[in-house]
């Protein structure tokens, strides 16, 4: 897999094949642990057929948490 920073099946309403990697501050990691929830730092998508990095706009970033 190549580390492009585009994908090749455009932004990430087109992306067939997206994987959501979402980082939790320590507070928020144990906030989850005892089931409430927290929002998470940040969100990466990354396509799982090419290996691109998804750039997300601030409204994009929004509707996934």
């Amino acid at each position: 897999m190549s580390s492009n920073t585009e994908c090749q099946f455009g932004g990430y309403k087109n992306c067939p094949y997206p994987e959501e990697k979402r980082k939790y501050s320590k507070w928020s990691f144990f906030l989850l642990l005892f089931g409430a929830s927290a929002t998470p730092e940040s969100i990466t998508l990354i396509c799982k057929k090419c290996g691109a990095t998804i750039p997300l706009s601030d409204s994009e970033r929004k509707e996934l948490t």
